[in-house]
């Protein structure tokens, strides 16, 4: 009895072997059941069939998201030519099974003639239909870290329900030249506190917080710590951002010790007084702004130190600043122009020697025209031209000059005055010039040759 069934058993198996087999031989020359190229059902035909078949049929043109159809057009061809013979080849043994399959099976063959059109517009529409979707839907906010109160701590990612537009778009983009596109919905998964990228957050800022920079003003060093630099620091949006008062404060402190723009100057005069100087355009600053793009870049570049001098800005003819490489005499240097109000004198110093000394003319007191008093300095040189303007009277002028030196924006100057003769030491009070300095056209050549664009001039009583 047990040999019988030993037998029916060994029969069945060879009988299930051949049965497979033959299926499994079927498979390799006919489509399964229920398969779908490209939106066309080639079940039960052989390669060639299929081709044919995908040759001349046409497909619906239809955009999902999901299930909800949201673009229907006129039926399209498949775009399969005779050339995709192989392609429809791999197909067919890529859909080889062991056993019979009936269940739904759908495969995209990628067209060489593919409707560059029609692919943009659907492209669109469903970017727009996402975008729409997602203005009344909540967007997640990722997690990441914060710098405050001293420490470096992780703040917990809120889930939403935005669909993930990227992810869609890029699906939309794998079966763009099929006839009915199916994209699956896909919502947008905020970044947790535990994934990769906000774990290195966390890492770069608790190693940022124990930096330290040397900021290089002049001829001192600051050592900053980026503790005294940074209120608080966070990731938002992937980017890096901070609160820099702390920093802003520390700016302010080397300005008020070593900046000279806007400040008085004292200046000892050629004749020994020591006096302040208040007013011009002369000086440095460093910029707040300036500085915290460079401090916080050396912070996260972890530089040793930067120099404060690509940071620094001026008034007057330009925005860079004068005398930051100048530290003798107050950060007036041995290089500079002197100007006496009262004694109607110029001096002229060039590494602490004396040039020239002469008398001048200066601007008119009476009608309110005075050389104005202050540290300024030379915007630039010319020789020769023609100084233009309007006297007191409204009458305008144009005085041609052999040498012309500005020292502020509003056109005081140093230059020749050929036309001029009153040349005494009171001329000033009531027959000056306009607010330039005049001087002899004798004098000048020397004066404009000692001369240095930058060079500070400064104006006294």
């Amino acid at each position: 009895m047990k040999k019988k069934s030993f037998i029916a058993t060994g029969i069945a198996v060879v009988a299930l072997g051949i049965a497979g087999g033959a299926w499994y031989s079927h498979q390799q020359t006919y489509f399964n059941q229920n398969t779908y190229i490209n939106g066309v059902n080639v079940s039960g035909k052989s390669a060639s069939q299929a081709l044919a078949k995908l040759e001349k049929a046409k497909v619906a043109n239809e955009l999902y998201v999901g299930n909800k159809r949201i673009y229907k057009g006129n039926d399209i061809h498949t775009g399969i030519l005779a050339t995709d013979k192989a392609k429809v080849a791999k197909v067919l043994q890529e859909q080889v099974s062991l056993l019979p399959n009936t269940s739904k099976k759908e495969y995209f063959i990628q067209v060489k003639q593919a409707d560059e059109a029609r692919s943009q517009k659907l492209a669109t529409k469903l970017e727009n239909y996402l975008d729409k979707e997602n203005e009344s839907r909540q967007a997640p906010v990722d997690a990441y870290a914060v710098y405050r109160d001293d420490k470096v701590s992780l703040v917990k990612e809120k889930a939403g329900n935005t669909y993930d537009v990227k992810k869609m778009m890029q699906d939309f983009q794998k079966q763009a030249d099929a006839g009915v596109i199916k994209v699956a919905r896909k919502e947008a998964k905020p970044l947790t506190t535990d994934s990769k990228t906000v774990q290195k957050q966390k890492t770069n800022l608790e190693s940022l917080v124990m930096r330290k920079v040397t900021y290089k003003v002049q001829d001192k060093d600051y050592e900053l710590n980026a503790k005294d630099l940074i209120t608080s620091a966070s990731y938002k949006g992937g980017q890096l951002t901070f609160d820099t008062g702390k920093l802003a404060n520390q700016i302010k402190d080397i300005n008020a010790k070593q900046a000279t723009l806007g400040k008085s100057f004292n200046f000892k005069t050629t004749g020994g007084s020591e006096i302040t100087v208040q007013d011009g355009s002369y000086g440095w600053k460093i910029s707040e702004a300036k500085a915290k793009k460079t401090l916080l870049a050396a912070l996260q570049a972890n530089k040793a130190s930067v120099n404060a001098k690509a940071d620094i800005y001026g008034t007057g003819f330009y925005d860079t600043g004068t005398g930051y490489d100048v530290t003798a005499a107050n950060g007036i240097g041995d290089t500079y122009a002197e100007v006496s109000i009262s004694q109607q004198m110029a001096w002229f110093y060039k590494n602490g020697t004396l040039i020239t000394s002469l008398p001048v003319v200066t601007g008119n007191v009476s009608d309110g025209s005075s050389t104005p008093i202050g540290v300024h300095y030379i915007g630039y040189k010319q020789s020769p031209t023609v100084l233009r303007g309007v006297h007191s009277d409204g009458s305008s002028y144009a005085s041609p000059v052999r040498y012309w030196a500005p020292f502020t924006v509003d056109g005081c100057g140093f230059h020749d005055a050929s036309w001029r003769h009153n040349w005494s030491g009171s001329a000033y009070l009531n027959d000056g010039s306009n607010g330039c300095v005049n001087i002899r056209p004798s004098s000048m050549a020397t004066v404009f040759g000692a001369l240095e664009q930058g060079e500070p001039v400064i104006v006294h009583n």
